[in-house]
């Protein structure tokens, strides 16, 4: 369950009780022998439902702590515009490319980044340039082409980077020529 749903729950939960007590109390005669019974039934009830609201509320916080980073990473890379090169996952870049099989790897004193770069577009890319911005450090790199609907992989090489600072990165298309055919 989301905590959208959890929430309207254990506000369901308690609605009903409190409309339950309602109900019998309003409905009990003034000197009836066994309310007193109707209403330890009551109370038990309500003990329930403070038990299923706790561990809902349990639940939700713990639900809450388990999404943080997913929400925050999220968040990062969509206003932001950065990717993550600690998954293999498909990433936006801009201008229609995009960012799959991303990893990184330590390599002399610095950070190699490498991942496939994917054309979306319809129009094929010859000399594309892009630039890749981690930590304050740039780095220009170039695909020799990449044709439309397709990948071509990249390596780029960042000196004096620490891999606990090269998570995120920035990929930024320059510029290309582009081919493509009128019929």
């Amino acid at each position: 369950m989301d905590s959208k749903n959890l929430s309207k729950l254990a506000i369901a939960i308690s609605s009903v009780s409190i409309l339950l007590i309602f109900y019998i109390l309003s409905n009990a005669p003034e000197k009836q022998p066994d309310l007193g019974k109707k209403l330890e039934a009551v109370k038990l009830e309500m003990q329930k439902l403070q038990y299923e609201y706790e561990h809902l509320s349990q639940e939700l916080a713990e639900l809450d702590a388990s999404t943080r980073d997913v929400r925050v990473n999220y968040a990062i890379q969509k206003y932001d515009e950065t990717v993550d090169f600690t998954t293999p996952n498909v990433q936006d870049i801009d201008e229609g490319f995009m960012l799959v099989d991303a990893e990184q790897e330590e390599h002399l004193t610095g950070i190699k980044f490498k991942g496939r770069i994917i054309n979306a577009q319809s129009i094929a890319h010859n000399s594309a340039e892009f630039r890749l911005t981690v930590n304050g450090s740039s780095r220009e790199f170039s695909i020799n082409r990449i044709s439309p609907g397709n990948s071509t992989s990249f390596s780029v090489y960042v000196p004096d980077l620490k891999a606990s600072e090269a998570r995120w990165a920035k990929i930024k298309y320059i510029g290309s020529s582009v081919h493509y055919r009128v019929r």
